[in-house]
């Protein structure tokens, strides 16, 4: 189901945004998404090592914190961003950018100054509280593109992010190991200011969507599919769920598929980070395709195709073989978060767009809290191949239920333009 321009009386009033404009936005909003997701997942190779840096010093207690410390960004985004969302529809979205890059400057920073694990769980609550650059740009750029370029944008924004995911461990460790765990904070905070000033400068909004609006419209009855918009929420949530309830076990796995490897950190790094590899090369191609194909269509497919290849997975007995499949689905997600965001786009009116991205934010980071703990309780139950076919039957539903949206006669397309 593709979205077709249908002027609508709510939103004729709106300027298109000239292609010049919407273009500049997107190369500096995807420079600024991979600098800001790169800050976020910086910490992750060094966390245990500062919070033993902190003064936790026996294993079970430096697992505990790190964890703590690690989930507490999740619980806090999870809570911030529907307010955030609403904030977005009446102030603008550019405010939401200049919020995000800046406030995770300030709390990156202020790690650096930590003195105990009580202090680092607190600046992380604030890091989620204001973290949020990847789903405000989308709502910026989403409603400033033509609807037949939403998939591509949405996927060129995706690789930005999922560069910054990819780096960021990387240049974390790196740092560490060469100025220290405070000076890789300061560094880090000093990355996300310029992201906030290239932001600033160079983001264009126009000034009719930034003003303030004395009464913002209710959200749930200003969307005419709004069985298609809950699917989509649900959609957001069980596929980060299924993602995050594998990957704290991955290791864990590889190691049984090869145990007297010589290296198991390097071969556990390759397998963790190859489909965010291979959908960071794919996302804008696949997004273009979607923009022709219809973005319902393309989130089907990927939702189908990734329950398959986490299906055959457990059945793999070779280590290679197991990455070759870890790069596969990162083919098969490569098109499924920005078909997600556009159909948002599509169905969803400018005036409540920050409100229902806002949402699906929320749905995410619930995932991503639920799925360690629960994928962590069927595998030490179950074993490991039970949880990969759990997961992929969580992702065949979803996959279900969005072909039914497929078959069915849809509603008209939201007019943004």
């Amino acid at each position: 189901m593709s979205c077709h321009a249908l002027v609508g009386h709510g939103d004729s009033r709106r300027i298109l945004t000239p292609p010049s404009i919407w273009r500049r936005n997107l190369f500096v909003c995807t420079i600024c998404a991979f600098i800001c997701v790169m800050g976020l997942t910086l910490v992750l190779p060094f966390l245990p090592l500062y919070v033993e840096h902190l003064g936790i010093h026996t294993q079970a207690g430096v697992v505990r914190w790190s964890g703590v410390a690690f989930g507490a960004t999740f619980i806090t985004a999870a809570i911030m961003a529907p307010v955030w969302g609403r904030l977005a529809d009446r102030y603008g979205k550019k405010p939401m950018l200049l919020r995000a890059s800046l406030g995770m400057a300030v709390v990156m920073a202020a790690m650096a100054a930590a003195d105990n694990v009580y202090q680092l769980t607190a600046m992380r609550l604030l890091m989620g509280m204001v973290a949020g650059y990847v789903p405000a740009a989308g709502v910026l750029l989403a409603h400033q593109v033509p609807q037949e370029r939403c998939g591509w944008v949405m996927g060129v924004l995706s690789s930005g992010a999922l560069a910054g995911n990819l780096l960021g461990p990387l240049l974390g460790g790196f740092l560490a190991d060469h100025i220290g765990v405070r000076g890789t904070f300061l560094v880090t905070g000093g990355f996300l200011l310029i992201s906030g000033l290239l932001t600033w400068l160079y983001v264009y909004e126009a000034p009719h969507t930034a003003a303030a609006q004395v009464q913002l419209p209710p959200l749930w009855s200003s969307i005419t599919n709004r069985h298609l918009v809950i699917m989509v929420l649900f959609t957001a949530m069980s596929l980060q769920f299924s993602l995050m309830s594998i990957e704290p076990i991955v290791t864990v796995f590889v190691g049984q598929l090869a145990p007297h490897a010589r290296n198991p950190s390097l071969l556990a790094g390759l397998v963790v980070s190859a489909p965010a590899f291979s959908s960071m090369l794919l996302a804008p191609g696949v997004g273009r395709l979607a923009d022709r194909l219809g973005h319902l269509r393309m989130a089907t497919l990927n939702l189908l195709g990734t329950a398959l290849v986490l299906m055959i997975q457990p059945m793999l007995s070779h280590y290679w073989s197991f990455v070759a499949s870890r790069l596969v689905m990162g083919m098969t997600l490569a098109g499924l978060l920005p078909a997600l965001s556009a159909l948002i786009r599509c169905h969803t009116p400018e005036q409540v767009a920050g409100r229902v991205y806002g949402y699906m934010q929320t749905s995410q980071c619930l995932g991503q809290i639920a799925g360690p703990m629960l994928g962590g309780l069927v595998a030490s139950r179950f074993g490991f191949h039970a949880l990969f076919l759990a997961t992929s039957a969580v992702l065949l539903i979803n996959g279900l239920l969005a072909m039914s949206h497929v078959v069915r006669k849809p509603a008209p397309a939201v007019s943004n333009v």
